[in-house]
């Protein structure tokens, strides 16, 4: 009888913070400015309040260009993006450091921090965006280690499969060609990697000929898709005495500053001011909906039925310019999500960085198949 290939390999389980496998990229500042991260900062924080998705502004901006301007922005109370993130980094690092304790691990003096991988595409990771990251990254973690490396986001996704889950199939000591998709929260990563004989893999140098065939990144995954199912429901529910082109620029100006400090939000008219505040609700009760939906489905398989899955119910304003607005009741199902998923997320998006990477390592793949698929990220909990 012949044996079925094993291909698909999924994320697994890590160590748990806050009874969770997974951190949620989000702070919350109390009264005092004391900051709160994850599950814990969601948890305690009204979601207007709630800061998150700014793993990509880490890279927009040179920190050195700032540094001269750290004075004016303590004395406003704004956090630059490193000091963003070096709160995250702190306080996240304090939970795992708890929990090695617990194991009788020791606390470690290097730390290897994964990055967006491009090879020539022109997107989002290019040498300047990635060496702002890097200075950004090592500037926040400069007091925790004594050295903070990088790797390619797709390549640590490998070699946690390889050394520490040791799954089977990876941790053979064999050549692979694997195609590694990381789905986050910021970006999604594809790459296609060729290990050496013995299944390693090595940025280069004489340690052996393994290589990224081809690779690309995207800042498209899970709060881009919140944004999808928000806008959606959004423009559903509008009162039509509300001019839809007046709440496009409101949401262009949202994305340009989500994060903004309260020095910019005291400038805003009421009605904008509203706009920030409904529409920043409306992405957490977007994303508690999203992740009780996915919990709900299961059957991932393309022709599953999706009409046994629990819907999820969501108040959105009919007027988001009101301070006090009334909300329509309305549901987010399993159908829904996999139609806003294929028709924004998937098959714009997704499926044409894939078709490139995959056609660009065509030719250096020499007649080779993939060996293994890799499906990595918070995100991909969307099966």
């Amino acid at each position: 009888m012949a044996i079925r290939k094993t291909t698909w390999i999924r994320r697994v389980s890590l160590a748990p913070i806050d009874d969770s496998p997974v951190v949620p990229t989000v702070l919350y500042y109390d009264d005092k400015k004391r900051p709160f991260v994850g599950t814990e900062a969601r948890e305690l924080g009204s979601p207007e309040f709630l800061v998150e998705d700014f793993k990509l502004e880490l890279g927009a901006v040179d920190p050195e260009t700032v540094a001269g301007s750290s004075a004016s922005i303590a004395a406003s109370g704004r956090r630059t993006g490193v000091g963003l993130a070096k709160d995250f980094f702190d306080e996240t690092l304090k939970k795992v450091n708890n929990w090695l304790q617990i194991q009788g691990l020791s606390l470690p003096t290097k730390i290897l921090i994964a990055e967006p991988l491009s090879l020539g595409s022109g997107s989002l990771a290019d040498e300047i965006w990635l060496s702002n990251y890097r200075k950004s990254v090592r500037r926040a973690l400069a007091s925790r280690f004594k050295e903070v490396d990088f790797m390619p986001e797709p390549f640590a996704v490998f070699q946690y499969y390889r050394y520490g889950a040791q799954h089977p199939l990876v941790a053979e000591q064999r050549k692979h060609v694997a195609l590694v998709l990381d789905f986050g929260g910021g970006t999604f990563d594809v790459s296609v990697v060729e290990t050496t004989r013995l299944g390693d893999i090595s940025m280069g140098g004489s340690t052996g000929n393994s290589r990224p065939l081809s690779a690309r990144s995207i800042a498209v995954a899970g709060f881009y898709f919140n944004r999808i199912i928000a806008e959606d429901f959004l423009f559903t529910v509008l009162d039509k005495r509300i001019d839809r082109s007046d709440v496009r620029k409101s949401l262009e100006n949202f994305y340009k500053h989500k994060n903004a400090d309260e020095d910019f939000l005291s400038a805003l008219s009421d009605k904008q001011l509203a706009f920030f505040q409904n529409y920043k609700r409306l992405l957490h009760d977007v994303e508690r909906a999203k992740l009780g939906v996915c919990r709900s489905i299961a059957n991932w398989s393309l022709s599953a039925d999706l009409t046994g899955s629990v819907p999820y119910p969501l108040l959105v304003p009919i007027d988001p310019f009101s301070s006090t607005p009334e909300r329509a009741n309305t549901r987010l199902d399993a159908a829904k999500l996999k139609r806003l998923f294929e028709g924004s997320i998937w098959a714009p998006k997704l499926k044409e960085a894939i078709n490139t990477t995959l056609t660009r390592a065509h030719d250096e793949l020499r007649g080779q198949e993939i060996s293994l698929i890799l499906l990595s990220g918070g995100s991909s909990n969307i099966g």
